[in-house]
């Protein structure tokens, strides 16, 4: 059974659990049918491969010799290389070390030791922000390590001298071991001399920040009757189960259990592979608005992302605008503006337009007319 505590990136730092059983299996068949993650050490099964990159993580060729000398061939269909490439490329037996390639030596990202040391008592979760606010010190970038000690005590001390002053003056000790903890942690994952850091080493345990498994069960490795290496989850462990903070080896009580994932996996996020939300080191990804890039300044932000994308977590179909925007007056009401869409000219989630470029994309011929003024400082769109 694995238990992974995780707290979120809050004012709260609010602590949950993931729980899962690992399924390992192998071992030899003699003892019956064995599948689960050891399935590629059971001794009369052979998985061999081909890797295009020196830490093996683009793998265009897999080759599976079965007990009865039967084969198959997958192919990577996202690499786009010749069927004699390959060949040219050196051939591998997997073994132990082509998952368990970190068995020391080992660079934790920041997020998964600040959650260890939260849960382990050595920062603790009543310091508001400190998840995020640790978690952001860790992730830059620092020419040194004496630079690093000290950038990370001015932006520790330097967020709760601003936004919590109370915190600060009164529990100071708790600041000063987070601080020390933090900084201890920036010393175990990050080598500045040796330019190494938890980014550098590819671990292909799991799947979360790094592709790991993904590597080949990504379902984009087909043989040549395009079917797919699997992908499903409960192969090699249980469903995820997400909960409240418990003691090592207790169960989740009933009625405790929250959804696996923060947010529905639906559409194209339930495709996603989990590192590609999953940064490395980076705190999770909160919202539509952060993952697309999308300025939370912009018109209607304020407004649901269902209020215009009809079906959750797609694009299409969308929602007509006239449905919300019935008076439109002024150049509006133009025949030749009546007749197109409304995002040929605003662009999605920005809308309000502000450039002339976006006029001149169709009225070429006035392309140097007042220049450099915006065309709606003159032809209003809004007037009635």
């Amino acid at each position: 059974m694995v238990q992974i505590p995780y707290f979120q990136h809050d004012e709260k730092n609010t602590p949950e659990q993931i729980s899962f059983l690992v399924k390992t299996g192998g071992g030899s068949t003699r003892f019956g049918e064995n599948t689960g993650i050891h399935w590629h050490m059971i001794i009369s099964n052979n998985v061999f491969f081909r890797a295009v990159d020196r830490e093996q993580q683009q793998i265009p060729w897999i080759k599976l010799v079965r007990p009865d000398g039967s084969e198959t061939i997958y192919r990577d269909r996202n690499i786009k290389i010749s069927d004699q490439e390959p060949e040219k490329l050196p051939i591998h037996l997997m073994d132990c070390m082509t998952c368990h390639n970190r068995p020391t030596h080992m660079f934790p990202p920041p997020d998964a030791l600040m959650d260890r040391n939260l849960s382990g008592g050595n920062i603790s979760p009543k310091l508001p922000w400190i998840k995020k606010v640790g978690t952001m010190a860790l992730v830059k970038t620092y020419s040194d390590q004496q630079t690093a000690h000290l950038e990370i005590r001015k932006d520790i001390e330097g967020f709760y001298a601003e936004k919590y002053p109370e915190v600060l003056k009164n529990q100071k000790p708790l600041v000063e071991q987070a601080i020390k903890t933090v900084t201890a942690i920036y010393d175990q994952s990050v080598f500045p001399d040796m330019k190494v850091n938890w980014l550098t080493y590819p671990d292909n345990i799991g799947h979360r920040i790094w592709p790991g498994c993904f590597v080949c069960h990504d379902g984009q490795h087909v043989n040549d009757a395009g079917e797919a290496i699997f992908r499903s989850c409960t192969a090699c462990h249980t469903v995820a189960r997400r909960g409240p903070l418990l003691p090592l080896g207790a169960t989740m009580p009933p009625g405790k259990e929250e959804p696996w994932h923060p947010m529905p996996l639906l559409g194209k996020h339930a495709n996603l592979l989990c590192h590609r939300c999953h940064q490395l080191g980076y705190p999770s990804i909160l919202g539509c608005a952060e993952c697309h890039k999308i300025p939370t300044t912009a018109p209607m932000m304020s407004l649901e992302c269902k209020t215009c994308h009809l079906k959750e977590q797609e694009v299409h179909p969308l929602a007509d605008c006239l449905s919300c925007h019935r008076a439109l007056g002024g150049l509006h009401k133009n025949a030749s503006h009546s007749g197109i869409f409304c995002n040929d000219c605003h662009a999605p989630h920005l809308w309000r337009v502000t450039e002339r470029k976006t006029c001149v994309a169709c009225h070429e011929d006035k392309k140097d007319h007042n220049l450099p003024s915006f065309c709606g400082e003159c032809h209003k769109f809004n007037r009635s």
